[in-house]
């Protein structure tokens, strides 16, 4: 039983890793294109604000992960920076004895417009991991034999 499970999480990753890398090298190329365009494929954003002229508008995610562990703390933190995209985040894990854990990955995908509806940056902060939602739909957009809609 416990092989079988092995194996099912570990395609589970594998699935995962796949729009996890989408992701990654897919937001930036968001830069250049209509927000029409994108929310067509991401859904419509969680938030859209105005500042100085500029739209700026966000999409959210969190996704669950759950896993076993030793007795064990990790934690990282990470920030890049490009000319027109960003990202950061920190990450914390604690899990002691062999009792389940839940871990929560945050995702929050960014990006400004200027006035005719182009985007002119594109960031994330949070988890990559959360972001992988997005993939498919990144994907789809900047590729379109790679990925899908994300409906």
């Amino acid at each position: 039983m416990q092989k079988i499970l092995g194996v099912v999480l570990a395609l589970t990753l594998v699935g995962c890793a796949g729009d996890h890398q989408r992701f990654t090298q897919g937001y930036p190329l968001l830069v250049g294109k209509n927000i029409n365009q994108v929310a067509t494929y991401l859904g419509t954003p969680d938030s859209e604000q105005t500042i100085l002229g500029q739209k700026v508008y966000e999409w959210h995610n969190t996704s669950y992960g759950a896993g076993r562990g030793g007795s064990a703390i990790s934690s990282s933190v990470f920030t890049g920076y490009g000319s027109r995209h960003s990202h950061s985040g920190i990450g914390l894990g604690t899990t002691f004895g062999d009792s389940p854990t839940t871990v929560a990955y945050d995702c929050a995908l960014k990006v400004v417009t200027n006035r005719k509806g182009v985007i002119t940056e594109s960031s994330y902060r949070g988890s990559a991991s959360g972001c992988a939602k997005f993939g498919k739909g990144i994907a789809a957009l900047t590729n379109p034999q790679q990925g899908t809609f994300i409906q």
